[in-house]
């Protein structure tokens, strides 16, 4: 009976041993270590409801508001409900800062009025598909400063954009450097305080 309780006691902690080298995992606490932007793109199915959630998450993420876009969005309203968002009065109020990333999508056209009068935002990215851009498509967008554009050819979009007084900083992520002669100096009809080759915003 001895020998049986003692073998019991060295089996009891033998058990407590090799638990102790477990350890318990929050597997929500897991899943937030490994999102990235990829976890807030809004398709060309989602509703303004969806864009707008998805970007109120970036923020809760990495401390600023971001749309991102992908796929097929030339017969949807997707970006009418991208406008519908930044004009509310909530971001103008709260004085917020939005960026709109569009190089996941293979947009060829940006309409007249599509973003206009979008006070709260500063940055836009246009993907490398888009060919034509109306002048007036960012007019009134009086904080916008930053624009990043993935195409390689400064001819591709012949464009002179109209009320974007702030607009300074163009990246070309797909420019490895200046290939000279100005070609683009003047990309879009704006006089560029910083061209960044190479480098994406």
């Amino acid at each position: 009976m001895k020998n049986n309780m003692k073998y019991l006691l060295i089996a009891f902690f033998l058990f407590i041993i090799s638990c102790s080298n477990y350890k318990i995992i929050d597997p929500f606490a897991a899943g937030d270590s490994i999102l990235n932007e990829d976890s807030f793109i809004s398709g060309p199915d989602a509703t303004d409801f969806d864009i707008e959630y998805n970007m109120r998450e970036y923020y809760k993420q990495y401390g600023k508001y971001k749309i991102i876009i992908s796929g097929d969005i030339s017969s949807t309203s997707t970006l009418s409900d991208v406008k519908k968002i930044i004009d509310k009065q909530y971001y103008k109020d709260a004085k917020a800062q939005i960026e709109v990333d569009l190089t996941r999508t293979t947009l060829t056209e940006i309409k007249s009025d599509a973003f206009k009068g979008c006070t709260a935002l500063i940055s836009i990215s246009l993907p490398e598909s888009l060919t034509a851009v109306n002048n007036n498509s960012f007019d009134g967008c009086t904080e916008l400063a930053n624009l990043e554009y993935l195409g390689t050819k400064a001819n591709a979009i012949n464009v002179t954009l109209s009320g974007v007084t702030k607009l300074v900083n163009l990246y070309l992520p797909n420019v490895a450097k200046d290939p000279g002669g100005g070609s683009w100096d003047t990309f879009l009809g704006i006089t560029w305080t910083k061209i960044n080759y190479g480098i994406s915003m």
